[in-house]
């Protein structure tokens, strides 16, 4: 499962529906390659002379390079790693549940990653997005808001709204 703030969480929703969450994530591989290639980042930078203030701890790796190509796929890999390790927990959750309740059936799985990078497109834009601890949260899109062991946790679907322009 890994450490930290992981957890699986049994919880009753609203209407009734008994839910399951897992959040755990790539079991400190995504951090590894992370820290691996943010050091490739602060080399070539320190190479390059960028002048940007080490202490703001912003080293960056051209898209086109092959250090980010390099990057991108091994993060990639690390998310599909993340995925199937919690794919796998789950399948041990429903197994323990079937065995208590065999009539029980399972909806939607809902999978959301937040350490990750990713080309999206905004103001008509393709720009890389790099989301720590973050979600993404576009029109429609289902999110998790999970909470503590003493506060309640919410599936949530944003709402379009209107982008203001000035």
């Amino acid at each position: 499962m890994g450490g930290g703030n992981h957890f699986i969480a049994v919880q009753k929703g609203s209407d009734g529906h008994i839910l399951f969450m897992i959040h755990s994530g790539s079991r400190n591989l995504g951090l590894k390659v992370a820290s691996r290639h943010n050091r490739i980042a602060v080399d070539l930078n320190e190479q390059w002379h960028v002048t940007v203030p080490k202490k703001w701890e912003l080293s960056f790796l051209p898209l086109e390079s092959e250090e980010a190509s390099t990057y991108l796929r091994e993060m990639r890999y690390c998310l599909d790693f993340a995925l199937a390790n919690r794919q796998l927990m789950a399948s041990r959750v429903r197994d323990a549940f079937r065995n208590e309740i065999p009539e029980v059936t399972f909806g939607e799985a809902i999978n959301i990653h937040h350490n990750y990078a990713a080309m999206e497109n905004h103001f008509g834009q393709d720009v890389l997005v790099h989301r720590k601890g973050a979600t993404s949260a576009r029109d429609g899109e289902l999110g998790i808001i999970p909470g503590s062991q003493g506060t309640a946790s919410y599936i949530v679907r944003l709402e379009p709204l209107a982008v203001i322009k000035g």
